[in-house]
């Protein structure tokens, strides 16, 4: 569980590791630059995000433009997506 300062600064506050080789990340900070505004904003708005396999390949979702809004799909509410390439 990652928390947000006030000034966008954040801490690893709890954590499950499933494998010893890990390292694990409890009680570590890191400056506001290391997640974008933008992410920091969708993560503000869509409090759970799972990633079922970080390697994955993203899949190209079809149609790219909503047909009655004619804008790209807002995904921003979705709970199972692909790793943002800002985190990569």
């Amino acid at each position: 569980v990652y928390k947000f300062g006030k000034q966008g600064h954040g801490k690893v506050i709890a954590e499950v590791l499933n494998n010893p080789n890990l390292e694990p990340y409890i009680g570590l900070t890191f400056p506001a630059t290391d997640i974008p505004t933008v992410a920091r904003n969708l993560f503000a708005l869509n409090r759970v995000r799972v990633i079922a396999d970080a390697t994955a390949e993203p899949a190209e979702l079809y149609p790219g433009i909503n047909p009655v809004a004619q804008r790209p799909l807002d995904l921003s509410r979705c709970v199972t997506r692909a790793v943002s390439p800002c985190h990569t």
